[in-house]
């Protein structure tokens, strides 16, 4: 065998360009096959990293029939309770909410990401501390020590792994926090968190009076419980859940593997790409076979005379294997490059957010992986041109000088229905990048509703409690903010609302028009923002009936609402709204007269349909709204910057404001559908060119096989 290798190899390196195209070949399928491999192996097939990891399960509430309520995969702090005091399904039961912090520690400040956590969330997980040591009950009371756990990279970052960090204290919004533990580097959940500190709920009794805007529910199951039998008993504990909110009086409960929920949603495109890279690999296959049966035609003579002396067909087709698995071993080599060299482009590329935070690398499962699928291509397409080739016809083989008038019918035959499977996985590439792209264009034929040029966004988040703020109050600071925005050069106009388009609406809930009787099982429900005089000027939304919000509606004047026209066509059925009166959430008898009706914002996504809203003005609305929009005269990319130092001028106290534009956003919200058509499409070209070179390949060679006809 080895004989047959250093034989296979020399007649290889006789023939470069045929040996490149092919090896090239074999690379990009192999290559491409190998790169997703690696990432479906790390976000799908790789276990977390946690004891028992296939025990630990997420816990959530799905709304049923027609509501607003978005859970987000959450569930009510009183079914938490509800869970964790009944259910014997579980060993262990905690919940967690994200959420930020702004650090002040010298004279660097930032907003970073992090979790408030229940008792037994680190218990559960499996993790302990490096340093220090995890929550104490007292810590998890409302009344308690403000405390914090600090993540690992954290640690370095901003205290240089200080080894003596626990017990010192630091400056969180304000308000010193003691630093009570480290946790490993390894520990990363929720994704991205750099601290946490403990989940108070308001308690008495153990349970609370409030409904909270929810919390993530993580379980560990019993042993010798299934999913099915958890999701059953908590099912059927749900009705006893006090203070549920009347939309998820009868949801469904969500239980999923913790692994599932955090990654089950890349799994459809994940598998489409590999359905994709499949078909690469079977063209490059095909097209690898089509090199090799023309390369066995054009030594029609050498096998003849080998046969003539002596050789048998089990030889010739040894021989012709060799030769197979030596390019299928060089084309392994060479398609390591594929994952190496685009991987790090192909996680920057996918639509999905979630594998920004997988760490995907080149692990001794994607090398076998590489390996087998070229050795075993190249054998398999290696077998048919072998055994082709190992029939030869002496007498016309051993005439034959070169050129021929025809070739047998088998194997032009191989050829045809070769040249047809690549042409016919490549068209069907095309067709699926076609209608993603179609997809691509449909949505940007959506009106979002607003003007997005030349409008930029400001979310401020939870403002630090700084001593301007305790000066002037949270309405001072934007009153004071709102007027250095609006003098700043190059600005039209300025607004402030509790959701700009595209990032959300302020809040949801029941409404009741005119007399009509209360429906709060979620069916009859709008979304609710309080905005400013300015704001619909300022995005560019059309007035199309009644009158836009003045400076005339205070809190001292009659209450006043515009809605869209999703909310006419659901409550009025198309009628004219201007008029007519609702009140919201049942809290109160106060009414709101609806003065105006505006076209229908996308608030949550550009192909996700406006629902209906009910807008109303700030002053009246009982709060100050924390998102802020600004239109300019100028390109509102030059602004970005002078905003944020406007933002600090006003109060250096204050964490750095999220500043953007509204394109930034549109663009944003339309990455998933053009990353996948950017990702399918190029897979698709990949595909047309491997099988326009296997055709160009056998079109030369009948060329040349011809030439003496």
């Amino acid at each position: 065998m080895l004989a047959d290798l250093r034989y296979a190899l020399r007649q290889l390196a006789r023939s470069p360009g045929f040996t490149v195209v092919a090896v090239l070949t074999l690379a990009l399928g192999a290559g491409t096959n190998s790169l997703l491999f690696s990432v479906i192996h790390a976000v799908l097939l790789r276990p977390l990293n946690y004891p028992d990891p296939d025990r630990i399960v997420s816990i959530a509430l799905v709304p049923r029939g027609k509501t607003l309520v978005r859970m987000d995969a959450q569930a009510t702090d009183w079914a938490y309770f509800e869970w964790r005091d009944e259910s014997r399904s579980f060993a262990e039961l905690a919940a967690y909410r994200t959420t930020g912090a702004f650090l002040a520690e010298g004279i660097a400040r930032e907003v970073v990401s992090g979790a408030e956590v229940t008792p037994r969330f680190f218990p559960l997980l499996g993790f302990q501390p490096v340093l220090g040591r995890t929550f104490t009950a007292e810590e998890q009371e409302p009344t308690g020590p403000l405390v914090m756990l600090l993540s690992y990279g954290l640690w370095q970052k901003r205290f240089g792994g200080d080894p003596g960090i626990v017990g010192r204290s630091l400056v969180t919004e304000g308000t010193p926090v003691t630093i009570v533990g480290v946790l490993p580097a390894s520990f990363d959940f929720p994704s991205g968190a750099k601290f946490w500190r403990p989940l108070r709920l308001p308690m008495s009794h153990g349970k609370t009076w409030f409904v909270s805007s929810g919390v993530h529910v993580v379980g560990r199951l019993a042993a010798g419980v299934s999913i099915t039998q958890a999701r059953t008993e908590l099912t059927g504990l749900l009705p006893r859940v006090r203070m549920q909110p009347p939309q998820l009086r009868d949801a469904a409960v969500d239980v999923v593997s913790l692994h599932e929920r955090l990654y089950g949603s890349t799994r459809p495109l994940l598998l489409i790409l590999l359905g994709a890279v499949g078909f690469v690999l079977l063209i490059a296959c095909a097209n690898v076979a089509s090199l090799l049966v023309a390369r066995a035609a054009a030594r029609q003579r050498e096998f003849a005379i080998r046969a003539a002396l002596g050789a048998g067909r089990l030889r010739l087709v040894r021989q012709l294997l060799a030769e197979s698995v030596v390019l299928a071993a060089l084309g392994a080599a060479a398609g390591l490059l594929v994952p190496v060299l685009g991987l790090r482009l192909f996680m920057h590329a996918a639509p999905f957010g979630v594998l920004q935070a997988v760490e995907v690398h080149l692990d001794a499962a994607v090398l076998a992986f590489t390996t087998g699928v070229a050795l075993l291509t190249g054998i398999a397409f290696g077998v048919a041109p072998a055994v082709a080739a190992s029939q030869p016809q002496l007498v016309e083989g051993l005439k034959s000088g070169g050129g021929q008038t025809g070739a047998p019918v088998h194997r032009a035959r191989i050829r045809e229905s070769l040249v047809v499977a690549e042409l016919a996985a490549a068209l069907i590439l095309m067709m699926g990048a076609g209608l993603l792209a179609r997809s691509l264009l449909q949505l940007l034929a959506i009106d979002p509703g607003f003007r997005p040029d030349h409008i930029v966004g400001v979310s401020m988040g939870r403002l630090a409690n700084s001593a301007f703020l305790q000066g002037h109050g949270r309405s001072g600071f934007y009153e004071v903010l709102l007027k250095r925005l609006g003098a700043l050069p190059g600005v039209g106009s300025v607004a402030i609302a509790d959701g700009l388009p595209l990032r959300g609406f302020g809040s949801s809930g029941a409404v009741r028009v005119d007399d009509d009787p209360w429906v709060t099982d979620g069916g009859r429900d709008a979304a609710l923002s309080a905005v400013s005089a300015d704001y619909f000027k300022t995005l560019g939304v059309a007035v199309i009936a009644g009158r836009d919000f003045t400076a005339a509606d205070r809190l001292d004047a009659p209450r006043a609402a515009i809605v869209n026209v999703s909310f006419a066509r659901e409550f009025l059925r198309g009628a004219d709204p201007v008029g007519h009166q609702i009140q919201l959430g049942g809290a109160t008898e106060a009414r709101w007269t609806i003065v105006g009706e505006v076209k229908d914002i996308q608030q949550i996504g550009w192909d996700v349909p406006a629902g209906p809203q009910v807008f109303v003005p700030a002053p009246q609305a009982g709060y100050t709204p924390a998102s802020i929009a600004i239109r300019t005269k100028v390109d509102p990319t030059g602004l970005v910057e002078t905003i944020r130092r406007t933002i600090q001028q006003v109060d250096p106290e204050q964490p750095a404001a999220r500043v953007f534009t509204l394109e930034s956003e549109l663009a944003r919200s339309a990455a998933p559908r053009r990353d996948n058509a950017i990702l399918l499409g190029a897979f698709a070209g990949v595909a047309l060119v491997l099988a326009a070179v296997g055709l160009a390949g056998v079109i030369a060679y009948l060329v040349a096989h011809r030439t003496h006809e």
